[in-house]
């Protein structure tokens, strides 16, 4: 009887109490969920782009390394042919000096003898060498 009475009285305040409070809960629940849902969604489009960087990084990196491996080839093959030229000047000073040294006296003399401007311009053009960079040599020097 007791719990009839506390029912009647208590009951519908009670239930509609209980209402209200599953209304916010639920209302509670929906706005985390919604903001969960674009939290998620920001986030699956953050590691889209992430990805899409970290591809297009990779293959940068890739292009950079291929490129760093043409530059230190031409590079060594710059290096050999640099070190090929100067022994083949090396070698070609050695013969002329040695060619100096059994040289007769004449063509000593023919050696040592000054050219003029003129004609060293046109053996220097005619070699392919450039004239005005060499413009600064006046007379024939020993080639020693």
């Amino acid at each position: 009887m007791l719990g009839r009475v506390i029912s009647r009285f208590i009951g519908p305040k009670v239930l509609l109490g209980a209402l209200f409070f599953a209304g916010l809960a639920l209302g509670w629940m929906w706005w985390m969920y919604s903001s969960a849902s674009a939290d998620a969604a920001q986030a699956e489009a953050n590691a889209d782009e992430a990805l899409q960087a970290a591809a297009a990084n990779a293959e940068a990196a890739r292009a950079a390394r291929r490129n760093a491996e043409v530059i230190a080839e031409t590079l060594r093959e710059r290096q050999q042919r640099e070190q090929d030229l100067r022994a083949e000047l090396s070698r070609t000073q050695s013969r002329l000096k040695e060619a100096r040294a059994n040289a007769s006296e004449e063509v000593r003399r023919c050696l040592d003898m000054p050219l003029p401007d003129s004609f060293l311009g046109e053996l220097r053009t005619a070699r392919g060498s450039d004239p005005d960079r060499d413009a600064g040599a006046g007379t024939a020097s020993s080639p020693d």
